[in-house]
C-alpha cells in the first residue's frame, strides 16, 4: 500500500504462465502502482490448492477471472481501500483474464472500474465490452500474436472506454525495457487517474 492512512484505490495484478518468477516477479510495477497512490494485491494463481489441499499447478483464464473476483470481495472487507475504485492488471494469460473481467456479462456490475492487459493473448474479437480496457502490446513480442492483437484492437474500438498502445520494438516483458516502460507508465497511469477517479 501507499503510505498514509487510505482509504486508496487498489489494483489487482494477475500474473502470466511464468509465475511470478524473475523476470516476470511484477514486484516494480507494484511499487510503481504505490507511488502512484494504489494498493496492489498480486494474486498468485499457480500456487492455488483444491478442497483437498492439493496444488494446483494448471489453471486457466477462467480460474484466474474467479481468483480476481475473490481478491476483489476481499479488498472489499479492508479499511484502507476503496472498494470503489478497484483496476485489474493482467499480464500474458492473467491478461486474457484481464480481457474477460472487462467482457463477461457476470461482471458487468462488478467490483472493477478499469481493466489494463499487458501483452496478451488476445482474442479475434468481442461482442461486447463493458469496463474500460487499455491493451499494452509491444509489436517485437514473440511470445504471443501481435498479429491477432492489432485484429482484436480494431474491432475493440467501437466500444466505450476502449484504448491501446502498441510499443514499437518492445518484446513480451516490455516493462524491463526502458522506453516502453517509461510509455506504457504514462499511460497506464493516465488511464487509471480517468476512470478510478473520485
Amino acid at each position: 500500500t501507499p503510505t498514509g492512512p487510505g482509504p486508496f484505490p487498489a489494483v489487482v495484478m494477475l500474473h502470466g504462465d511464468g509465475s511470478l518468477y524473475t523476470p516476470y516477479c511484477h514486484a516494480a510495477l507494484a511499487e510503481q502502482f504505490a507511488s502512484w497512490g494504489y494498493a496492489t494485491l498480486i494474486i498468485a494463481s499457480s500456487t492455488a490448492i483444491n478442497d483437498r489441499q492439493v496444488r494446483q499447478y494448471e489453471y486457466s483464464f477462467r480460474d484466474q477471472a474467479n481468483h480476481a473476483r475473490g481478491a476483489a470481495r476481499l479488498l472489499s472487507t479492508m479499511t484502507r481501500i476503496d472498494n470503489r475504485r478497484l483496476a485489474v492488471w493482467g499480464h500474458s494469460r492473467g491478461g486474457l483474464t484481464a480481457i474477460e473481467l472487462s467482457v463477461n456479462p457476470r461482471d458487468r456490475e462488478g467490483h472493477f472500474k478499469a481493466i489494463i492487459s499487458a501483452a496478451p493473448h488476445c482474442p479475434s474479437r468481442v461482442i461486447s465490452q463493458h469496463t474500460p480496457l487499455l491493451l499494452i502490446v509491444g509489436t517485437h513480442d514473440a511470445k504471443i500474436s501481435f498479429a491477432a492483437c492489432k485484429d482484436f484492437a480494431a474491432s475493440s474500438n467501437r466500444h466505450t472506454g476502449f484504448e491501446y498502445l502498441f510499443l514499437t520494438g518492445a518484446n513480451h516483458v516490455f516493462w524491463l525495457q526502458a522506453d516502453a516502460a517509461r510509455t506504457s507508465a504514462q499511460r497506464m497511469r493516465a488511464f487509471l487517474a480517468k476512470h478510478l477517479a473520485r
